[in-house]
């Protein structure tokens, strides 16, 4: 029996860099291809989808109510110096 990995890949390929033609036509009916497939050359990897800025209107309405916020303190921390109460 061998003892080592490599001694059992030694006993199944000979050479390392070459596959047996049985075993690459097992190889290939179990993912599903034929030879003319796993022969042809390789297909560019895809592009990624390019969300763009999503959440710029968010950060534009976000900074609106920001802005109104400080108006409204402002206008009340005046109105609370003369003695006047805000409207609500």
């Amino acid at each position: 029996m061998p003892k080592s990995i490599d001694s059992i890949n030694c006993f199944l390929m000979p050479v390392p860099e070459t596959v047996p033609m049985r075993l690459l036509g097992k190889w290939l009916q179990i993912f599903g291809l034929d030879i003319a497939t796993a022969m042809s050359a390789a297909t560019p990897p895809l592009k990624g989808i390019d969300p763009g800025t999503p959440y710029t209107e968010l950060y534009r309405r976000l900074n609106l109510l920001n802005q109104l916020e400080l108006l409204y303190s402002d206008h009340r921390q005046l109105a609370t110096q003369f003695g006047l109460t805000p409207e609500h």
